[in-house]
Order: structure tokens, then C-alpha cells, then sequence
């Protein structure tokens, strides 16, 4: 599936794909990974599809950040402090 909308992804160039794997991954992979897709949104107009393999690996702190990002995906504050709304 990942190879799937990767090669879709690279095929129209308006789009970067980033694969993660929740096994090898934490939450600082994703925040870097949003760090640059923001930049990339700001200075080229290009958006990035993150895609993350075995994400039930995730423990929930983990989960419920991640979440976060989609949404609030224009909240600044979530890159620089840890996730106060966990359940």
C-alpha cells in the first residue's frame, strides 16, 4: 500500500511522501517530519503525506500526539511542548 501512493505521490510531484515505521519511529521523527512539511508548504507550495506503518505500536501518548497534528495542523505551540491532552 505504502508503494502505492508513494509512486502516486512522486508521479505528480505535488506531494512528498514519508514513510515511518511505528516499530523504529517515536514522536520526535514526527515532529521533525512536520517541521520540514511546514517549511515545505510555506516555501513550495508542496504538501506531504506521512504514512506510518504499525502505528497500533505507538504507545497512547504517542498516538494522541500524533493525532494532534491532523487536528490542529495550524496550532504552532505542538512542535515545541509535550501532549497535555492525554485521556
Amino acid at each position: 500500500m505504502a508503494h502505492i501512493i508513494a509512486n502516486s505521490a512522486g508521479r505528480s510531484n505535488k506531494a512528498r511522501f514519508v514513510p515511518l515505521s511505528a516499530t523504529t519511529s517515536g514522536i520526535n521523527d514526527v515532529k521533525e517530519v512536520v517541521k520540514v512539511a511546514k517549511n515545505e508548504q510555506q516555501l513550495f507550495k508542496r504538501k506531504t503525506i506521512l504514512f506510518v506503518d504499525e502505528i497500533h505500536r505507538f504507545n497512547k501518548l504517542q498516538q494522541v500526539h500524533l493525532s494532534l497534528y491532523y487536528r490542529y495542523p495550524d496550532k504552532r505551540w505542538l512542535s515545541d511542548k509535550p501532549c497535555q491532552f492525554c485521556f
